[in-house]
This record gives structure tokens, sequence and C-alpha cells, in this order.
């Protein structure tokens, strides 16, 4: 989830149910295209998305600024949570991580199909128009 980081916080309860609903596909499926079940919250919308993302949804906002939530499997070797993490706080411009023992690295939650990290991590400069910062969820 891609959000300026006042939005953040009123769509992380549907954010974190999205993750706790998703069902991973028979594993001998294509992992290009895995197949996956998850329950959408109601106030978000159903976007195209990129050939990339497996499912891809708009967050309204109030502001004119909306969230975005992106589904993209990571077949192969995707990296680790600390390598994929410090890539994410590159893009909101935040020192990277020394160690996936930080605290910052996020907390294990359970889901459908098992443990699944969750990080929050918002930018400590302004990013977008009129002073916002940027945060991301994963």
């Amino acid at each position: 989830m891609n959000t300026p980081s006042g939005e953040l916080e009123a769509g992380r309860p549907g954010f974190i149910s999205l993750l706790k609903s998703i069902e991973i596909g028979d594993k001998a499926e294509a992992l290009e295209k895995p197949g996956i079940n998850l329950e959408v919250p109601e106030n978000w919308e159903k976007n195209t998305g990129s050939e990339m993302r497996l499912a891809s949804f708009r967050i309204p906002s109030s502001d004119g600024i909306d969230g975005d939530v992106s589904v993209i499997p990571l077949p192969g070797d995707g990296g680790s949570d600390l390598e994929n993490i410090n890539r994410w706080r590159a893009q909101l411009r935040l020192p990277p991580l020394e160690s996936d023992s930080n605290s910052a690295i996020g907390e294990t939650k359970e889901g459908q199909s098992g443990s699944f990290l969750l990080t929050h991590m918002v930018s400590e400069e302004t990013l977008f128009s009129e002073n916002r910062h940027g945060a991301i969820s994963t």
C-alpha cells in the first residue's frame, strides 16, 4: 500500500484485513500468476493495474490523493524481507536497515495462508505536494 501518510492510518485496518484474507492457490500453479482469493474492503475500488500486478486497488481519499494497493507475486528468489524493505525504504528516501532484528522491520501476523510480515514506513521528508509525507505498508 502506497499512500500519503495522512491517509495511511485510515486505510490500515482495511489493508490488514486484506492481507489476512489472502489465500494462495495450489502450489503447483505457475508462479507468474498464482491463484489467490482475498476480501476487498468495502470502500476500495478495483483498478486495472498492470501486467506485473495480480490485483490492484484504489483507496479513495478525502483530500484528492488516493492510496494505491497492489498485489505483486515475487516468483523465485524475490529477495529477503530485509532486502525488500530496504528497497521500499529507498523509495521513501529513508536510510536502509542494517539488520532484520531492527524493530522497524515490522511485525509478524497470521493470515489464511500462514504468517506474513507487516511493515509500515513513513518518509521523514515531504514527497508530495502541500508538504505531504509518503508512506508504504507491506
